[in-house]
């Protein structure tokens, strides 16, 4: 059997409400008990909200790593950095988080309006209905509400949403050195997001090699390039002697993966515990 068709006892990359996810930590749970996980990490974006109170929460024994992606900026490109390992009590950060999803926030609104402008029946409060109280709204969420209206298209996707887009307007305010930072000095473990999405291997192989940062190798792509990425990038993690993680990024019934829905090996467990 392929390793790719196991039963996962790991997931270190879901999402719940308190980003862009639909489903409540609680459900979470109950998802990874159901699926029969071990080890699981909630990864919102710009956000451990959902660590509020989460011991109470986890009837099952289920061991929770404390996980974070952040959006950052390098090189004109946008990278997604999970942070394992930081404590979501410590006042810095949550401080940190607060100006990351304000400033995110900032970029979903000046989108709408970019909409609006080119005539798309789009509002702010629409949007907002997509969200709840102190996550950070982000083009995710856009796209939600303009799917609810049924006017989300190819053409907006790639003029709006898209990186290469004419109108798509980037995050650039958390650079990657800043963020890399903060989470060394607090003593956490950096690993680099779904680097196949990045869709340029010369970044991919520049930040791992300049920084020594981790590699998410296990990641529920989707179409017929899984199985060769996750090996590309498993031997790129090898070749530097770092860190690799993996998860389903999960985020509830607006995605096809399932919570373990990608086999995450247990030594990705004894590598980040480590």
């Amino acid at each position: 059997m392929s390793i790719y068709n196991k039963k996962s006892k790991i997931d270190l990359h879901i999402h719940t409400k308190h980003s862009d996810g639909t489903d409540s930590p609680e459900k979470v749970l109950d998802l990874a008990w159901s699926n029969e996980l071990q080890y699981i990490s909630i990864t919102d974006h710009e956000s451990m909200n959902a660590y509020k109170n989460i011991i109470e929460m986890n009837k099952y024994n289920i061991s929770i790593i404390p996980g974070v992606e952040l959006h950052t900026f390098y090189k004109g490109h946008e990278i997604h950095l999970l942070a394992y390992g930081l404590d979501h009590a410590n006042a810095d950060i949550e401080k940190y988080l607060e100006k990351l999803r304000l400033e995110r926030t900032g970029i979903a609104f000046e989108t709408v309006e970019r909409l609006r402008k080119s005539g798309v029946s789009i509002t702010w409060e629409e949007v907002l209905k997509k969200t709840r109280h102190n996550s950070a709204i982000t083009k995710a969420h856009v796209i939600s509400a303009l799917r609810e209206k049924n006017i989300f298209d190819r053409k907006m996707y790639f003029t709006f949403f898209n990186t290469e887009g004419s109108s798509y307007l980037p995050y650039t305010g958390n650079p990657f050195e800043t963020a890399l930072d903060i989470i060394h000095s607090h003593k956490a473990k950096p690993v680099l997001a779904h680097p196949g999405l990045i869709f340029n291997d010369i970044i991919v192989e520049d930040l791992v090699k300049k920084y020594r940062i981790g590699l998410e190798v296990f990641y529920n792509y989707y179409g017929k390039n899984q199985e060769e990425w996750i090996k590309k990038y498993k031997t790129m993690a090898n070749n530097y002697d770092i860190l690799y993680t993996g998860g389903s990024d999960y985020h509830g019934h607006i995605t096809p993966s399932e919570i373990g829905g990608v086999y995450v090996p247990e030594i990705v467990i004894e590598k980040l515990l480590l």
